[in-house]
Protein backbone atom coordinates (compact mmCIF):
# COMPACT_ATOMS: atom_id res chain seq x y z
CA UNK A 1 0.00 0.00 0.00
CA UNK A 2 1.11 3.23 -0.87
CA UNK A 3 1.62 5.76 2.13
CA UNK A 4 -1.23 8.13 3.59
CA UNK A 5 -2.89 10.87 1.81
CA UNK A 6 -2.24 14.57 2.72
CA UNK A 7 -5.53 15.98 2.81
CA UNK A 8 -4.17 19.25 3.83
CA UNK A 9 -1.92 19.01 0.91
CA UNK A 10 -4.22 18.17 -1.80
CA UNK A 11 -6.39 20.98 0.14
CA UNK A 12 -3.43 23.68 -0.96
CA UNK A 13 -2.78 22.17 -4.32
CA UNK A 14 -6.45 22.49 -4.59
CA UNK A 15 -6.55 26.09 -3.67
CA UNK A 16 -3.91 27.38 -5.87
CA UNK A 17 -5.66 25.65 -9.30
CA UNK A 18 -8.49 28.07 -8.58
CA UNK A 19 -7.20 31.16 -7.78
CA UNK A 20 -3.45 31.31 -9.65
CA UNK A 21 -3.48 28.75 -12.32
CA UNK A 22 -7.00 28.55 -13.66
CA UNK A 23 -7.12 28.06 -17.60
CA UNK A 24 -10.38 30.01 -19.75
CA UNK A 25 -11.57 29.04 -23.21
CA UNK A 26 -9.47 32.18 -25.03
CA UNK A 27 -9.35 30.94 -28.77
CA UNK A 28 -12.86 32.14 -29.51
CA UNK A 29 -11.38 35.90 -28.63
CA UNK A 30 -8.20 35.45 -30.38
CA UNK A 31 -10.07 34.06 -33.55
CA UNK A 32 -12.76 37.27 -33.32
CA UNK A 33 -9.65 39.82 -32.83
CA UNK A 34 -7.74 38.29 -35.22
CA UNK A 35 -10.64 38.50 -37.65
CA UNK A 36 -11.18 42.54 -37.47
CA UNK A 37 -7.52 42.90 -37.37
CA UNK A 38 -7.69 41.75 -41.10
CA UNK A 39 -10.54 43.38 -41.73
CA UNK A 40 -8.95 46.79 -40.65
CA UNK A 41 -5.72 45.95 -42.99
CA UNK A 42 -7.88 45.87 -45.68
CA UNK A 43 -9.37 49.00 -45.04
CA UNK A 44 -6.35 50.76 -44.65
CA UNK A 45 -4.54 48.96 -47.55
CA UNK A 46 -7.42 50.95 -49.65
CA UNK A 47 -9.68 48.14 -50.82
CA UNK A 48 -13.27 48.86 -49.26
CA UNK A 49 -14.68 47.12 -52.25
CA UNK A 50 -13.25 44.02 -51.37
CA UNK A 51 -16.02 41.62 -50.54
CA UNK A 52 -15.97 40.67 -46.94
CA UNK A 53 -14.49 37.23 -46.06
CA UNK A 54 -17.90 34.55 -45.06
CA UNK A 55 -17.42 33.57 -41.40
CA UNK A 56 -15.70 30.47 -42.10
CA UNK A 57 -12.78 31.93 -43.81
CA UNK A 58 -12.69 35.07 -41.39
CA UNK A 59 -10.40 33.25 -38.59
CA UNK A 60 -8.25 31.28 -41.83
CA UNK A 61 -4.87 31.53 -40.47
CA UNK A 62 -5.94 32.50 -36.92
CA UNK A 63 -5.08 30.21 -34.24
CA UNK A 64 -7.28 27.24 -33.36
CA UNK A 65 -7.47 23.46 -31.61
CA UNK A 66 -5.58 21.95 -34.44
CA UNK A 67 -2.89 24.22 -33.73
CA UNK A 68 -2.64 23.53 -30.02
CA UNK A 69 -3.09 19.67 -30.73
CA UNK A 70 -0.09 19.63 -33.12
CA UNK A 71 2.37 21.84 -31.17
CA UNK A 72 0.97 19.15 -28.08
CA UNK A 73 1.75 16.39 -30.03
CA UNK A 74 5.43 17.80 -30.97
CA UNK A 75 6.06 18.50 -27.06
CA UNK A 76 5.47 14.89 -26.34
CA UNK A 77 7.72 13.96 -28.89
CA UNK A 78 10.34 15.93 -27.75
CA UNK A 79 9.98 14.60 -24.33
CA UNK A 80 9.98 11.34 -25.09
CA UNK A 81 12.57 11.51 -26.73
CA UNK A 82 14.77 12.80 -23.80
CA UNK A 83 13.66 10.32 -22.07
CA UNK A 84 12.01 13.43 -19.38
CA UNK A 85 8.27 12.59 -17.43
CA UNK A 86 5.78 13.21 -19.84
CA UNK A 87 4.04 15.88 -16.66
CA UNK A 88 6.53 18.68 -18.23
CA UNK A 89 3.91 18.84 -21.32
CA UNK A 90 1.33 19.29 -18.98
CA UNK A 91 3.17 22.49 -17.15
CA UNK A 92 4.03 23.72 -20.74
CA UNK A 93 0.50 23.40 -22.06
CA UNK A 94 -0.81 25.38 -18.77
CA UNK A 95 1.83 28.32 -19.28
CA UNK A 96 0.53 28.19 -23.05
CA UNK A 97 -3.16 28.31 -22.57
CA UNK A 98 -2.81 30.71 -19.60
CA UNK A 99 -0.65 33.19 -21.50
CA UNK A 100 -2.54 32.88 -24.54
CA UNK A 101 -5.94 33.90 -22.52
CA UNK A 102 -4.10 37.63 -22.14
CA UNK A 103 -2.38 38.30 -25.02
CA UNK A 104 -3.70 39.50 -28.53
CA UNK A 105 -4.37 37.67 -31.39
CA UNK A 106 -0.90 35.86 -32.61
CA UNK A 107 0.33 34.68 -36.08
CA UNK A 108 1.43 30.78 -36.59
CA UNK A 109 4.91 31.89 -35.84
CA UNK A 110 4.51 34.05 -33.05
CA UNK A 111 2.18 31.00 -31.76
CA UNK A 112 5.35 28.42 -32.48
CA UNK A 113 8.08 29.97 -30.73
CA UNK A 114 5.67 30.77 -27.48
CA UNK A 115 4.82 27.09 -27.55
CA UNK A 116 8.46 26.20 -27.65
CA UNK A 117 9.30 28.86 -25.35
CA UNK A 118 6.41 27.22 -22.66
CA UNK A 119 8.23 23.73 -23.05
CA UNK A 120 11.88 25.76 -22.62
CA UNK A 121 10.29 27.20 -19.17
CA UNK A 122 9.07 23.56 -18.25
CA UNK A 123 12.07 21.58 -19.05
CA UNK A 124 13.96 24.24 -17.31
CA UNK A 125 12.34 24.18 -13.77
CA UNK A 126 11.65 20.48 -14.14
CA UNK A 127 14.40 19.04 -15.09
CA UNK A 128 18.27 19.82 -14.02
CA UNK A 129 20.27 18.52 -16.32
CA UNK A 130 20.77 20.10 -19.84
CA UNK A 131 19.23 18.51 -22.97
CA UNK A 132 21.77 18.18 -25.71
CA UNK A 133 21.60 17.17 -29.20
CA UNK A 134 24.67 16.80 -31.83
CA UNK A 135 25.67 20.42 -32.26
CA UNK A 136 23.97 22.12 -29.35
CA UNK A 137 25.78 22.77 -26.06
CA UNK A 138 22.56 23.72 -23.64
CA UNK A 139 18.98 22.73 -23.43
CA UNK A 140 18.27 26.07 -25.20
CA UNK A 141 20.23 25.64 -28.39
CA UNK A 142 18.84 22.42 -28.94
CA UNK A 143 15.25 23.49 -28.99
CA UNK A 144 16.56 26.15 -31.52
CA UNK A 145 18.39 23.47 -33.13
CA UNK A 146 14.68 22.04 -33.46
CA UNK A 147 13.32 25.21 -35.22
CA UNK A 148 15.43 24.32 -38.08
CA UNK A 149 16.96 27.82 -37.26
CA UNK A 150 13.84 29.68 -37.85
CA UNK A 151 14.05 30.88 -34.56
CA UNK A 152 17.10 32.66 -32.24
CA UNK A 153 18.39 32.91 -29.14
CA UNK A 154 17.36 36.23 -28.68
CA UNK A 155 13.81 35.61 -30.04
CA UNK A 156 13.44 32.94 -27.44
CA UNK A 157 14.68 35.08 -24.27
CA UNK A 158 12.85 37.48 -25.09
CA UNK A 159 9.74 35.56 -25.42
CA UNK A 160 10.60 33.95 -22.22
CA UNK A 161 10.45 37.17 -20.61
CA UNK A 162 7.07 38.34 -21.67
CA UNK A 163 5.92 34.90 -21.06
CA UNK A 164 6.99 34.77 -16.95
CA UNK A 165 5.52 38.86 -17.26
CA UNK A 166 2.29 37.65 -18.17
CA UNK A 167 2.37 34.51 -16.09
CA UNK A 168 3.06 37.11 -13.30
CA UNK A 169 6.26 34.58 -12.20
CA UNK A 170 3.01 31.95 -11.31
CA UNK A 171 5.25 28.57 -12.66
CA UNK A 172 4.53 25.42 -10.81
CA UNK A 173 0.63 24.80 -11.46
CA UNK A 174 -0.70 21.54 -10.14
CA UNK A 175 -1.06 18.94 -12.77
CA UNK A 176 -3.53 16.39 -13.64
CA UNK A 177 -1.00 13.86 -13.03
CA UNK A 178 -0.06 15.15 -9.19
CA UNK A 179 -3.87 14.83 -8.53
CA UNK A 180 -4.35 11.35 -10.31
CA UNK A 181 -1.43 9.79 -8.14
CA UNK A 182 -3.04 11.37 -4.88
CA UNK A 183 -6.42 10.42 -5.76
CA UNK A 184 -5.37 6.52 -6.96
CA UNK A 185 -3.71 6.17 -3.45
CA UNK A 186 -6.91 7.68 -1.93
CA UNK A 187 -8.82 5.18 -4.14
CA UNK A 188 -6.08 1.90 -2.99
CA UNK A 189 -7.21 2.85 0.49
CA UNK A 190 -10.89 2.92 0.23
CA UNK A 191 -10.46 -0.60 -1.80
CA UNK A 192 -8.03 -2.27 0.93
CA UNK A 193 -11.03 -0.67 3.47
CA UNK A 194 -13.51 -2.65 1.75
CA UNK A 195 -11.97 -5.17 0.96
CA UNK A 196 -11.36 -6.08 4.79
CA UNK A 197 -14.97 -5.61 5.56
CA UNK A 198 -15.78 -8.24 3.38
CA UNK A 199 -13.03 -10.77 4.64
CA UNK A 200 -14.96 -9.95 8.06
CA UNK A 201 -18.14 -10.76 6.87
CA UNK A 202 -17.06 -13.82 5.04
CA UNK A 203 -14.05 -14.61 7.08
CA UNK A 204 -12.49 -16.20 3.84
CA UNK A 205 -8.68 -15.21 3.89
CA UNK A 206 -8.24 -16.57 0.36
CA UNK A 207 -9.96 -13.55 -1.08
CA UNK A 208 -7.42 -11.38 -2.48
CA UNK A 209 -7.00 -8.62 -5.16
CA UNK A 210 -4.55 -8.40 -8.32
CA UNK A 211 -1.98 -5.81 -7.68
CA UNK A 212 -1.56 -6.23 -11.21
CA UNK A 213 -5.28 -4.75 -11.97
CA UNK A 214 -4.49 -1.67 -10.16
CA UNK A 215 -1.43 -0.85 -11.83
CA UNK A 216 -3.34 -1.23 -14.74
CA UNK A 217 -5.75 1.56 -13.84
CA UNK A 218 -3.35 3.55 -13.34
CA UNK A 219 -1.62 3.53 -16.17
CA UNK A 220 -4.55 3.53 -17.96
CA UNK A 221 -5.76 6.74 -16.13
CA UNK A 222 -2.14 8.06 -16.68
CA UNK A 223 -3.13 7.42 -20.64
CA UNK A 224 -5.94 9.47 -19.97
CA UNK A 225 -4.79 12.06 -18.97
CA UNK A 226 -2.46 12.47 -21.58
CA UNK A 227 -4.85 12.57 -24.28
CA UNK A 228 -6.77 15.21 -22.19
CA UNK A 229 -3.58 17.56 -22.06
CA UNK A 230 -4.18 17.45 -26.13
CA UNK A 231 -7.36 17.81 -26.22
CA UNK A 232 -8.66 22.08 -25.84
CA UNK A 233 -11.98 21.12 -24.25
CA UNK A 234 -10.30 20.17 -21.26
CA UNK A 235 -8.87 23.89 -21.43
CA UNK A 236 -12.51 24.68 -19.16
CA UNK A 237 -11.85 22.17 -16.63
CA UNK A 238 -9.40 22.50 -13.77
CA UNK A 239 -6.51 19.51 -13.73
CA UNK A 240 -8.44 17.84 -10.44
CA UNK A 241 -11.35 17.38 -12.42
CA UNK A 242 -9.26 16.03 -15.16
CA UNK A 243 -7.63 13.93 -13.14
CA UNK A 244 -10.66 12.63 -11.08
CA UNK A 245 -12.14 11.98 -14.53
CA UNK A 246 -9.13 10.08 -15.81
CA UNK A 247 -9.21 7.34 -12.64
CA UNK A 248 -13.47 7.08 -12.71
CA UNK A 249 -12.84 6.53 -16.48
CA UNK A 250 -10.38 3.97 -16.02
CA UNK A 251 -11.70 2.14 -13.31
CA UNK A 252 -15.12 1.71 -15.07
CA UNK A 253 -13.84 0.56 -18.46
CA UNK A 254 -11.49 -2.23 -16.77
CA UNK A 255 -13.64 -3.32 -13.94
CA UNK A 256 -17.39 -1.82 -14.27
CA UNK A 257 -18.48 -2.72 -10.86
CA UNK A 258 -20.83 0.06 -9.69
CA UNK A 259 -19.97 -0.36 -5.94
CA UNK A 260 -15.64 0.20 -6.70
CA UNK A 261 -16.72 3.72 -8.74
CA UNK A 262 -13.96 6.14 -7.34
CA UNK A 263 -17.34 8.78 -7.31
CA UNK A 264 -18.79 6.27 -4.96
CA UNK A 265 -16.15 5.17 -2.44
CA UNK A 266 -14.29 8.44 -2.28
CA UNK A 267 -15.94 10.59 0.22
CA UNK A 268 -16.27 14.10 -1.42
CA UNK A 269 -16.11 13.27 -4.78
CA UNK A 270 -19.44 12.60 -5.26
CA UNK A 271 -20.75 12.39 -9.43
CA UNK A 272 -21.03 16.22 -10.65
CA UNK A 273 -22.21 17.75 -14.03
CA UNK A 274 -18.63 18.64 -14.33
CA UNK A 275 -17.17 15.05 -13.58
CA UNK A 276 -19.70 13.35 -16.70
CA UNK A 277 -18.43 15.67 -19.35
CA UNK A 278 -14.99 15.40 -18.50
CA UNK A 279 -15.81 11.28 -18.33
CA UNK A 280 -18.05 11.44 -21.24
CA UNK A 281 -15.53 13.12 -23.12
CA UNK A 282 -12.49 10.95 -22.52
CA UNK A 283 -14.57 7.68 -22.97
CA UNK A 284 -14.79 8.90 -27.08
CA UNK A 285 -11.14 9.61 -26.98
CA UNK A 286 -10.36 6.42 -25.68
CA UNK A 287 -13.05 4.81 -27.97
CA UNK A 288 -11.30 7.11 -31.03
CA UNK A 289 -8.02 5.35 -30.35
CA UNK A 290 -9.00 1.88 -30.03
CA UNK A 291 -10.71 2.65 -33.29
CA UNK A 292 -7.39 3.53 -34.97
CA UNK A 293 -4.91 1.07 -36.35
CA UNK A 294 -3.63 -1.00 -33.43
CA UNK A 295 -0.17 -1.69 -35.14
CA UNK A 296 1.06 2.22 -35.08
CA UNK A 297 4.45 2.03 -32.93
CA UNK A 298 4.87 3.59 -29.22
CA UNK A 299 4.81 2.13 -26.27
CA UNK A 300 2.14 -0.03 -25.36
CA UNK A 301 -0.84 1.00 -23.61
CA UNK A 302 -4.00 -0.80 -21.09
CA UNK A 303 -6.49 -1.82 -23.95
CA UNK A 304 -4.07 -2.14 -26.85
CA UNK A 305 -3.76 1.19 -27.39
CA UNK A 306 -0.61 3.40 -27.78
CA UNK A 307 0.49 6.60 -25.57
CA UNK A 308 -0.31 9.59 -27.68
CA UNK A 309 2.11 10.67 -30.29
CA UNK A 310 4.60 8.91 -29.46
CA UNK A 311 8.13 9.55 -30.29
CA UNK A 312 9.31 10.14 -33.90
CA UNK A 313 12.06 11.70 -35.65
CA UNK A 314 13.15 13.00 -39.53
CA UNK A 315 14.38 10.49 -41.70
CA UNK A 316 18.26 10.28 -41.22
CA UNK A 317 18.41 12.92 -37.93
CA UNK A 318 18.57 11.33 -34.41
CA UNK A 319 16.43 14.92 -33.45
CA UNK A 320 12.65 14.90 -32.91
CA UNK A 321 11.09 15.96 -35.60
CA UNK A 322 10.90 20.54 -36.01
CA UNK A 323 8.69 22.36 -34.73
CA UNK A 324 7.37 23.78 -38.03
CA UNK A 325 3.94 22.53 -38.06
CA UNK A 326 2.28 21.46 -41.42
CA UNK A 327 -0.81 23.01 -42.53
Amino acid sequence: MPPPVDISEIHTVYHQEITKYRTCDYIPRLQQEYSQRQAQQQQLAGNPGIVPQSPANATEGAINQQWREKICEWEYQVVDHFHLKREIVSVAMNYLDRCLATSPAVDKSSFQLLAMTCLYVSIKLNHHTHLLIPGSNSTLQSLLELSRGFFSTKDLEKKELELLRRLEWQVHPPTPQYFLESFHAMFLEALEQRHLQELHHTHDMSMDEDPSDKREVLELAHFLVELATMDYFFVLYLPSQVALASLVTAVRRLNPDPQTDPSVLLPGFEDSQELRACCNRMARLYDRILSEDSASSGRRMPGGTTTPNSTSTTPGSDSPVSVRMDT
